[in-house]
């Protein structure tokens, strides 16, 4: 199961409308295929790599063109913690954020 948190919505809303100022058809492009690519994870948790800044071989990634898909895996469920550009290093949200 995968599960998406409050603030990786709000990052993917934020990332489609920022590319929808200049190109429409691509930010739909994208966030489709972030959202195809989360969904795989529900079979495959364990392909993302771990995330350099964490450490953590529970908080894994994978890129989506420019994009880092980030999330935490357990054995029940997946859930996508954020989203960022990969120039970008992440800081974990608030515990509070899903």
């Amino acid at each position: 199961m995968v599960i998406w948190s409050d603030h990786a919505l709000s990052q993917l809303g934020q990332i489609h409308r920022y590319l929808s100022e200049t190109a429409p058809h691509y930010a739909r492009h994208v966030s489709d295929t972030i959202a195809d690519k989360s969904e795989t994870l529900a079979d495959f948790s364990a392909r993302g790599r771990i995330v350099p800044e964490i450490g953590n071989p529970q908080i894994r990634e994978i890129a989506v063109f420019s994009w880092r898909l980030i999330y935490q895996t357990d054995s029940s469920q997946t859930v996508i913690i954020a989203i960022l550009h990969q120039r970008q290093s992440f800081t974990p949200p608030p515990a509070n954020s899903d």
